[in-house]
């Protein structure tokens, strides 16, 4: 809680030993645990940011959003 981890290996790596009922992928270098998700806001400019339980905000990509959005 609070913290942050040092892992050295891919995300494709860590997204397949993760539980997916705990952790979805919101960007191509950022996954997130699914209840700490507390909103997501659509940019003006297109973009989105997933805004965390702690205020953390973390651009979800383009290609994550679909699956994000199903929470």
């Amino acid at each position: 809680a609070g913290g942050r981890h040092l892992v050295r290996q891919t995300l494709r790596a860590l997204e397949a030993e993760l539980d997916p009922a705990h952790w979805i992928r919101v960007h191509r270098s950022a996954m997130v645990r699914r209840d700490r998700v507390r909103e997501l806001v659509a940019r003006p400019d297109g973009e989105w940011r997933a805004v965390l339980a702690d205020g953390t905000v973390v651009r979800v990509g383009a290609t994550y959003r679909r699956r994000l959005r199903t929470l």
